[in-house]
């Protein structure tokens, strides 16, 4: 019989990733096949964020990075994350033996190359820098960051400043405490831009899912756009 008893023992790391869970369906013989992200990983279970609530003590084979399914059971559950886009499920679940430390680094390498790919938009974002609001457009979003460029003078290096902006697509405004990491003062050529690389310091769980959210869905738009470009196989 499977403990689960040491689970809340184990250090969390945070970390998004895809997963497939699949469940037994009730009153069939068939398997519930569940899409979702990782929101924490750790040996002994993962911190889960799945489209539907899933029933406590759920036994699930649980998929992550496309490698092979681990046994687990989910132990508890919070309140659904609604956003613009979808609405998300907090579940915890504890595998049933616990994952050696060499597949938990390597899922942590995963999360971090997934972690900021850089998708293209445009929307207006307010900043404070020098103790005033300033104006911005950010040309480019991951989800840890952006570049906002502006015609106002940038704030300095390292400065701490409060981001106000809607999301590419979405109605629901955000207030975002970021450092700037980095600053475009001058630029040559004529599509040259001037402005201040950001990174976000602290984003709550539901914005935190809006902005994975945005990201994914552009970035398979890209995909999708990129392969629709490609000649026919032969």
């Amino acid at each position: 019989m499977s403990s689960y008893t040491n689970v809340r023992g184990y250090p969390r790391l945070v970390a998004y990733l895809p997963v497939q869970c699949t469940s037994p369906s009730q009153g069939t013989s068939m398997a519930k096949v569940i899409t979702g992200k990782t929101r924490s990983i750790s040996p002994g279970g993962l911190g889960l964020l799945l489209p539907d609530t899933t029933p406590l003590r759920t036994s699930l084979s649980i998929q992550v990075c496309q490698e092979e399914p681990l046994p687990g059971l989910v132990i508890w559950r919070d309140r659904p994350i609604s956003t613009d886009l979808v609405t998300s499920v907090p579940h915890g679940v504890a595998f049933d033996q616990p994952v050696d430390a060499d597949r938990i680094r390597q899922w942590v390498l995963n999360a971090r190359k997934r972690a900021h790919p850089r998708v293209r938009v445009q929307f207006d974002v307010e900043f404070t820098g020098a103790g005033k609001e300033r104006h911005g457009t950010c040309l480019s979003q991951s989800r840890g960051g952006m570049f906002i460029t502006t015609m106002d003078v940038p704030p300095t290096l390292g400065t701490v400043t409060l981001l106000r902006f809607k999301l590419h697509d979405t109605s629901h405004m955000l207030l975002i405490p970021a450092e700037v990491a980095w600053v475009r003062e001058e630029a040559s050529g004529p599509s040259a831009v001037t402005g201040i690389g950001v990174k976000f310091l602290a984003v709550n769980p539901e914005e935190a899912v809006l902005i994975d959210n945005v990201v994914d869905r552009l970035l398979g738009e890209a995909s999708s756009s990129a392969d629709s470009s490609l000649p026919p196989s032969p």
